[in-house]
């Protein structure tokens, strides 16, 4: 029977490297040395043992689940409920841990990737996973960015430490035009024994572009099963996927547009270091959105934080907040509602990176305050009434169609002889709730998008993709 133990021991196992792979993201550009060059290249089989290790016993917990549900029948009801309610805080916290890994992972990728959003635009059309592959498959990818980090001057990063690089398994990054030039993906075939075959190809920008010139590559030839035809099948979606994802568009009209904007990440910061764990601190941000941090009681462990505490419940800190929710509230507004949402890692994962969005690493507050964020110290939420918000719209001469659960469904504007529809509005209520965008700054977005040219009597999709530099 796997026991609390055991699951503590491997979060804290995994924790370790976690915490390392943490410190040497955290030093980058305070020292330049060889060992610090070292600690990059050992960056990512740190961090892909880290997520091995919580994959595993991710999957026996799962395992031990399913097995107990075969035997429902025969079990005592009570210890049944108990044992099960055990395994689930055991599951929930070690997807906070993989969540912990993965926004390291995230703050390490994007170093390579910030001169190509496009590029990440185009992986975050594709599902996210949570977890590595399972079976050889992961053996095979895991042995090839340990064996291989560098080839023919480009760095390989490995997609399965992030949670936005969805397409393909590598991408590969030019030392020297310090660009991504290529996206690849792999398939492991067993052997036998401990020998696999790994088969990379790869694939940008629509056609085959190698980067590796395969002729200099010390080979030594292996005997033994070809890929299956379900594998070669899947491998030539997945390139044909990549390849349309990355073709240029050529009856796209890009238009750029600078400006400066107003972000509430200090007013995070601030309630991170002033933090307690007596009571939510909150400010108001904004017309209606209201920023709230709680410290949690110290742990030496990573476990600990994240299993051995999960009976404690922010929903009893909430029960003080009604005076400060009323803050936020204008009785003058018919449609006023109250979203509930949340900053920083969870057991739910990373709050997904939205196009034009960056990591949470990157996010401008301390260190210490997005150590706490991150790894859990503080818990950090959001409490956003978007009325104030909608009624600006309407200010703006929008007519809106307002669904349940404070949803947005519709929003047009007539503009001369033409109409105007606003699409996916949920992006735009993100980058105010998740991202602490003023939503004059939104609003002012939406305004530069509505003044772009379209010829009379011709429809035109303007797609507003604002990339955020702090």
């Amino acid at each position: 029977m796997l026991s609390k133990r055991r699951v503590c021991d491997a979060i804290d196992r995994a924790g370790a490297d976690i915490e390392w792979c943490w410190n040497v993201l955290a030093s980058l550009g305070k020292e330049k040395s060889k060992e610090a060059s070292l600690d990059i290249i050992s960056f990512q089989k740190k961090l892909i043992g880290a997520l091995w290790i919580l994959d595993d016993i991710y999957r026996e917990t799962h395992a031990e689940r399913r097995r107990l549900i075969g035997k429902k029948r025969e079990l005592n009801a009570s210890w049944f409920k108990k044992r099960m309610a055990s395994l689930a805080s055991y599951q929930e916290g070690i997807r906070h841990a993989i969540s912990i890994a993965k926004a390291v992972g995230d703050g390490f990728a994007w170093i390579f990737y910030v001169n190509d959003t496009d590029l990440v635009d185009a992986h975050l059309n594709s599902p996210r996973q949570m977890h590595l592959p399972p079976k050889i498959g992961r053996t095979g990818e895991r042995a090839f960015v340990e064996k291989l980090q560098v080839l023919e001057g480009n760095l390989v990063i490995y997609h399965g430490i992030t949670t936005f690089l969805r397409m393909g398994d590598v991408s590969f990054y030019s030392m020297a035009s310090l660009r991504i030039v290529n996206v690849g993906e792999l398939k492991t075939t067993h052997l036998g024994g401990d020998e696999y075959r790994v088969t990379l190809s790869f694939i940008y920008g629509g056609k085959l572009s190698p980067v590796v010139d395969v002729s200099r590559l010390n080979v030594q030839e292996r005997t033994g099963p070809a890929m299956s035809m379900q594998q070669n099948d899947r491998m030539r979606r997945q390139l044909t996927q990549i390849a349309k994802a990355t073709s240029a568009d050529k009856d796209r009209i890009k238009q750029a547009a600078s400006q400066s904007g107003t972000f509430y990440f200090d007013s995070l910061e601030g309630l991170i270091a002033s933090s307690n764990n007596r009571k939510i601190s909150w400010q108001q941000v904004g017309r209606g959105l209201l920023i709230g941090t709680l410290r949690l009681s110290k742990s030496v462990s990573l476990s600990r934080r994240l299993i051995a505490r999960r009976k404690f419940h922010v929903g009893k800190k909430l029960d003080d907040s009604e005076i400060v929710v009323k803050s936020i509230l204008d009785p003058a507004l018919n449609d006023n509602s109250l979203l509930i949402g949340s900053l920083g890692v969870g057991e739910r994962g990373v709050h997904s990176l939205r196009k034009g969005t960056i990591p949470i690493f990157w996010w401008p507050i301390k260190r210490e305050g997005l150590y706490d964020l991150i790894f859990g110290n503080v818990v950090a939420m959001t409490l956003y009434n978007p009325a104030p918000f909608w009624e600006a719209l309407r200010a703006k001469g929008f007519e809106l169609s307002i669904g349940e659960r404070a949803r947005l469904i519709a929003a047009t504007k007539r503009i001369g002889n033409r109409t105007a529809t606003l699409n996916d509005f949920e992006y735009f209520q993100v980058l105010i709730t998740h991202y602490l965008m003023s939503e004059d700054n939104v609003i002012s977005m939406i305004d530069a998008a509505l003044r772009f040219p379209v010829p009379d009597g011709q429809a035109m999709r303007v797609e507003i993709s604002p990339q955020l530099r702090f």
